[in-house]
């Protein structure tokens, strides 16, 4: 049995899925919702790019610090720490998911738990050409990076005007 090759989404998808994954989040902080869990498990695509954020089951109020919760690999930072959720946790999640879909490759998801939850804390370290169309795409997305590991961005919201 050999498994066919995964196959890299064209640029133009990839943007259209994420995009709707920011607009859906960006519906949830507008009501004042933290989703928490954004993970591509948590994101139904259908074949007209259409994406519906599933699966509220660790969601809680902006602001609210509590128990650690949510898809170890996508864990912002502050999710990993037991800290306050903002929006910004949602779109550090956006961002890797970005970064999975271009890169065809997982960014924090190293084996055990622990080890992913400790590598969202720390920086990544980025060695092949990969990054370079990752980089490409942070001009269309409010997923920028800082080399403090900060958002510059807080908020899914402004996606679609800086597009």
């Amino acid at each position: 049995n050999v498994k066919p090759a995964p196959a890299v989404l064209p640029r133009a998808r990839v943007v259209a899925i994420v995009i709707a994954a920011c607009e859906a989040a960006a519906h949830l902080h507008g009501l004042g919702w933290v989703h928490g869990d954004i993970c591509p498990s948590n994101l139904i695509v259908d074949d007209n790019d259409r994406v519906v954020l599933i699966d509220l089951g660790v969601a809680r109020k902006a602001g609210q610090a509590g128990t650690v919760r949510g898809t170890h690999a996508y864990m912002a930072p502050e999710q990993v720490r037991g800290e306050a959720w903002t929006p910004a946790t949602d779109v550090f999640a956006l961002g890797v998911v970005l970064w999975e879909l271009v890169a065809d490759s997982r960014l924090f998801h190293r084996g055990p738990t622990w080890l992913s939850m400790a590598m969202s804390i720390g920086a990544p370290k980025v060695c092949d050409s990969r990054a370079k169309v990752v980089i490409s795409f942070a001009s269309i997305a409010p997923l920028r990076f800082l080399s403090s590991r900060r958002w510059i961005m807080s908020s899914a919201g402004p996606v679609r005007s800086e597009t």
